[in-house]
């Protein structure tokens, strides 16, 4: 399985959202309906739970392969699912932090 999701993906995921929430504000504001933006970031949360999902079960699975000792490749791919799993977990609280601001702040807050 692939670490690159969990690597790049998820951040990038989350910097997305978050220029995206940016862009959207005016839009919510003038329209006085904050919809658009509970969309667009519940949908890269639930991306962003995916990847975390995914990564996990990778981790979970490069766990069965390694070896105690330190320099293998069972073990290097397995600390590197860890810390896919992590980032990406990570940037799913993110995610969900972005959400609960969304949440309780007003759009046309200036």
């Amino acid at each position: 399985m692939s670490v690159w999701p969990g690597l790049f993906v998820a951040p990038l995921l989350f910097l997305t959202s978050l220029a995206v929430g940016y862009a959207l504000v005016p839009l919510a504001c003038d329209t006085q309906h904050p919809v658009v933006l509970h969309v667009a970031t519940g949908l890269a949360f639930v991306l962003g739970a995916l990847i975390t999902a995914y990564e996990g079960i990778a981790w979970r699975r490069a766990g069965r392969d390694r070896r105690e000792d330190a320099g293998d490749v069972g073990t290097q791919h397995h600390f590197l699912a860890g810390v896919a799993t992590l980032l990406a977990a990570l940037s799913t609280l993110a995610l969900g932090a972005q959400w609960f601001a969304q949440a309780v702040l007003s759009p046309c807050l200036t």
